[in-house]
């Protein structure tokens, strides 16, 4: 933040947010909420109120001054200024929370959350849960306004501010945004999507260094593989041949999409109906079964075995709609691939693990499937749960057949409608290897089931290492441990032990 300081007092811009002395503010959601206007301003505070109007102060945002319907105040020597005229002028979106008495503004990838009487303020890019900023003065209610310091915009959104004593001009530059310089297909798909999973509605980039007829012939498939995950609604792209500059696009995102986007900023303002129902559940569920210093194998390991225990699939004829959603795995507890993977990625989301959605076909008959790709230790891996799930459903039951696989492994028995880079490829946490599951002999079954019941487990899966599982004497095992039940995954050579 750029502030200048005169002899006696030092000047700092803000920021605000409408509120009236007992205002309707609505959220993204169009809900209603009620706020107390002045609730954070103390009877001491207000006697340290002094009105600007005796030397004006104009704001500027990005060259034009701007107009404020309430006049900048000063608390302590900082001077504040409306937020949501601020918001308004950079073309930020704002959402208010009634329960936290909070605001927040996202701009550019980057976004603030400020909140009545507080001195800091949360401030960070996307996706991520940004960090705490101290502030010089706390928010404070003026004419039904919440004036907010705003090194918040600074700090909080890239900008730049600046001081002219001499006009008593404050000026809020936006970050200079450039066009990415794009000489290759890979880039410009890797650019793409690092936008779509910011939930960018345009982007555009200099494409010059790509031939303009390989990029008209490969371009709509480039795109749509890029957007393949979030289940679009409608786009369009436009391309501009004479500049070699392509501009994408108007998307629709789906409910994923927008539970996703609130639970990687950790705002769920914009949410109403069943996909703030959602968010919550997946916050329920995730402190049940996190704890402090797990790894993100642990994470989703944790996820897998809860959705698998919790979930039956839905093989009627005819499921119903909320079977093919996240909604159906947290509340109805039925679901088909579609809820599974949905309802894995947002647990994934909301621990911190990078996931994404795969569709295509999967088993001998062709048949559509989803499931799920994760980034663990910079590898990735594939995951399907729905798989893993035993049909017809077995209470205590988990299945790993398909628990961190590579491409060349999940390829067995699925084939994704498109390739998704980067390849998965990693070895390290698939469940057997991880875990030393490997069976070379029937010693190492006896000895593995014997230690997963003496855990209380109620099953063990096992991979043939070097050998067929079909090809173990099992009455070795019966004979040291009893009865027990057994099936087989020829196509992963796994089998599975249970009680």
């Amino acid at each position: 933040m750029a502030y200048r300081k005169t002899a006696s007092v030092a000047v700092i811009l803000a920021s605000c947010f409408v509120l009236a002395a007992k205002p309707a503010i609505k959220n993204r959601a169009g809900e209603t909420a009620a706020f107390e206007a002045g609730a954070s301003l103390t009877l001491a505070a207000q006697e340290r109120l002094t009105s600007a109007a005796e030397a004006p102060i104009t704001v500027k945002v990005n060259g034009r001054p701007i107009e404020m319907d309430v006049a900048p105040i000063s608390v302590n020597g900082r001077i504040l200024v409306p937020f949501r005229a601020i918001g308004d002028a950079l073309g930020a979106k704002i959402d208010w929370d009634a329960a936290s008495q909070s605001v927040s503004m996202y701009l550019n990838g980057n976004y603030m959350k400020v909140s009545v009487g507080a001195r800091n303020m949360i401030a960070g890019s996307f996706g991520d849960s940004g960090k705490r900023v101290d502030l010089d003065a706390s928010p404070a209610i003026s004419g039904g306004r919440m004036m907010v310091p705003a090194r918040a915009v600074s700090e909080g959104l890239k900008c730049s501010v600046s001081w002219d004593e001499a006009s008593k001009t404050a000026s809020i530059t936006s970050p200079r945004q450039t066009t990415p310089q794009i000489d290759s297909l890979d880039k410009l798909k890797e650019e793409i999507r690092k936008n779509i999973s910011q939930m960018k509605s345009e982007f555009s980039a200099d494409t010059a260094g790509i031939d303009i007829k390989q990029l008209g012939k490969e371009f709509f498939q480039l795109f749509k593989d890029s957007i393949s995950e979030y289940k679009y609604v409608t786009y369009e792209y436009i391309i501009d041949g004479k500049t070699n500059t392509y501009i994408t696009y108007n998307i629709t995102y789906n409910s994923v999409s927008s539970v996703s986007a609130a639970l990687k900023s950790g705002s769920s303002s914009g949410l109403s109906g069943k996909d703030l129902q959602v968010y919550s559940e997946v916050e329920r569920v995730l402190a049940s079964v996190l704890s402090p210093g797990m790894t993100d194998y642990e994470k989703e390991l944790a996820v897998h075995d809860y959705i698998v225990l919790n979930t039956k699939y839905d093989a009627s004829i005819s499921p119903d709609d909320q079977s093919f959603t996240a909604y159906g795995v947290f509340f109805a507890h039925e679901a088909v691939c579609d809820g599974y993977s949905k309802a894995f990625k947002l647990l994934m989301d909301g621990a911190g693990v990078e996931c994404a959605i795969i569709t295509g076909e999967a088993g001998s008959g062709g048949i559509p499937h989803a499931w799920n790709k994760v980034k663990l230790d910079g590898e990735y891996y594939l995951v399907d749960v729905t798989w893993d799930d035993p049909v017809p459903d077995e209470p205590g039951i988990v299945n790993y057949d398909y628990f961190n696989l590579t491409d060349e492994m999940m390829n067995a028995d699925h084939a994704p409608d498109a390739r998704h880079e980067p390849a998965s490829n990693g070895t390290k946490y698939n469940y057997f290897t991880y875990n030393g599951l490997i069976a070379q002999s029937i010693d190492d079954v006896i000895s593995a089931v014997k230690k997963a019941f003496s855990e209380g487990k109620m099953s063990v899966s096992l991979k043939g290492g070097g050998i067929d599982v079909r090809s173990l004497d099992l009455n070795r095992l019966y004979a040291e441990v009893g009865n027990l039940r057994y099936g087989y995954n020829d196509s992963s050579n796994v089998i599975v032990i249970s009680k």
